[in-house]
């Protein structure tokens, strides 16, 4: 990706999105198959699961996040760093 393009909020989050249901499915490609043979399928149980643990990734990974500190206290050029444009 360009740089300007991981500037951009919508870009990354419509990428992030497609890059986890392509590695979603790549698994899902992997592991079904060998399981149930010709008669698998995608259904409500599958994207129930899917959407469960990604809601469960998300808010663990939010929890802990509010927790620390995302922005250094004390740093000596945090403002020089944050107005720095390439």
């Amino acid at each position: 990706m360009t740089r300007d393009a991981k500037r951009q909020e919508s870009v990354l989050w419509v990428a992030g999105i497609i890059i986890f249901l392509g590695h979603w499915i790549d698994v899902y490609m992997m592991t079904q198959p060998g399981i149930v043979g010709k008669d698998w399928h995608i259904g409500f149980i599958e994207l129930g699961t899917m959407l469960g643990y990604l809601g469960l990734f998300i808010y663990v990974v939010l929890n802990e996040l509010t927790k620390a500190a995302l922005v250094p206290k004390n740093h000596p050029i945090l403002v020089e760093t944050v107005h720095h444009h390439i």
